[in-house]
């Protein structure tokens, strides 16, 4: 170290005499860091699923403040093409449920993936000593296939301060099968039985319907009789009774 000091005393043969010295220590270089976040929980997403979170992170400086004017996510998964147009978000996570999005949750841009990299432009994330958490969520393509998983991380920030990057791939979203109804016979079908002109109405067939997702709507039914002759009314009920 260099400087000046004064010191002033008296010596004595008995006493020992002190100097003063002057340690001067540099300030630490201003940094910005992105750190790794609290990571979102991995999901089982469909197709059509919107704001699935996929990665955190954090924006923090060492010292003073700094401003974020860009930001880069790299896809990793099976298919890129999994992920929606326009569907690569940008969050500040400052809703009622940390760590995931919610719809309290600040949107800061939207962008789409170019091959493999999510881009977001034109920022203006100001940063400070205080870390700030951030969430990455894709939308789910229409034509995402089963079974496929998607991942992404933070690659790139652009900022005034140098970058330290420890941003890591956090939850795994996995697109489920297709969701399917299926029209099926039963065991409950009638015994065949001869019927008279102006009769009562006669059970004639049954099936069912089953869902693999948690509620469909049937909108139409075609039947198809064979040997017809002579009906004046097809009806359809449920096993209750009811008339559909």
């Amino acid at each position: 170290a260099t400087g000046a000091y004064n010191a002033t005393g008296t010596l004595g043969t008995s006493r020992d005499w002190g100097a003063l010295i002057a340690t001067y220590k540099a300030a630490s270089a201003p940094t910005t860091t992105v750190g790794d976040g609290t990571s979102p929980s991995n999901k089982t997403v469909s197709p059509n699923d919107t704001n699935k979170a996929v990665d955190a992170f954090s924006l923090a400086t060492n010292t003073g403040t700094d401003t974020a004017t860009a930001l880069a996510v790299t896809f990793t998964g099976s298919a890129v093409a999994d992920v929606a147009a326009s569907g690569v978000k940008l969050y500040r996570d400052n809703g009622s449920v940390l760590n995931e999005w919610d719809a309290t949750d600040t949107l800061v841009s939207t962008t789409s993936f170019v091959g493999s990299i999510a881009a977001f432009s034109g920022l203006s994330v100001a940063v400070n000593t205080t870390a700030t958490q951030y969430l990455i969520t894709y939308d789910i393509a229409s034509g995402a296939i089963a079974a496929d998983t998607l991942q992404g991380a933070v690659t790139s920030v652009t900022v005034t301060n140098p970058l330290v990057n420890n941003d890591t791939v956090d939850a795994t979203l996995t697109v489920a099968s297709a969701n399917t109804t299926t029209l099926a016979d039963t065991a409950n079908d009638p015994a065949n039985s001869t019927v008279a002109p102006g009769a009562a109405a006669t059970f004639l067939d049954a099936f069912s319907f089953q869902t693999s997702a948690a509620t469909d709507t049937v909108t139409s039914i075609t039947t198809l009789i064979s040997g017809y002759g002579g009906v004046a009314l097809i009806e359809i009920t449920s096993a209750d009774g009811a008339t559909v």
